[in-house]
């Protein structure tokens, strides 16, 4: 690694990936995850001047984890724990009771969402389907009354074949207004 360094890398090198590990916040990703990733980036710069040791990792964790992970880790006192890895053990058990919990929540509401969507389109269907055919029912009205003639049109659907009500019913079609 020693070579590597010296061969391929740019003069201060060291500094850039020690300030990329400490703006690095946790965001929407794992604890487990984020904390591998700071700990893998860490070594590249163990033996350096820049090296960052566990409780500087432990005080960058502890201020750049997720703010939800971080009310629960204060309330219960998880960062009294001056153990590192005590520490992140206890985070993570925190962090994957917090993605447990919005995925159980998550659930539901796209569910939700997916029966309101189907209902908006449905919904529509019928009313401009409705539209449609008080639109011609109006006109063919507006043309019996001119014409004088007895015949009332009616705004009804024709009557479904065996065959159609199948298809609707297997494709989740609407019965009023005969459209899927």
């Amino acid at each position: 690694m020693t070579t590597v360094r010296a061969n391929w890398l740019d003069p201060g090198w060291e500094q850039e990936v020690k300030l990329l590990i400490l703006s690095s916040p946790q965001g929407s990703m794992p604890i487990s995850d984020w904390i591998m990733l700071l700990e893998c980036t860490s070594t590249l710069i163990k033996g350096t001047t820049c090296k960052l040791n566990d409780t500087k990792l432990h005080n960058h964790i502890q201020s750049h984890v997720h703010p939800d992970t971080m009310s629960t880790a204060t309330h219960t006192e998880l960062h009294l724990i001056v153990d590192f890895p005590a520490y992140k053990c206890g985070l993570r058990t925190i962090d994957d009771a917090h993605v447990r919990a919005d995925e159980l929540l998550q659930a539901p509401v796209k569910q939700m969402m997916t029966s309101t969507v189907t209902a908006t389109h449905h919904i529509n269907s019928c009313t401009m389907h409705n539209y449609t055919n008080n639109a011609s029912s109006s006109n063919n009205n507006n043309n019996s009354t001119l014409t004088a003639s007895s015949s009332v049109s009616s705004s009804r659907v024709p009557t479904l074949t065996s065959n159609e009500c199948t298809l609707l019913q297997e494709h989740d079609g609407c019965f009023k207004c005969h459209n899927f």
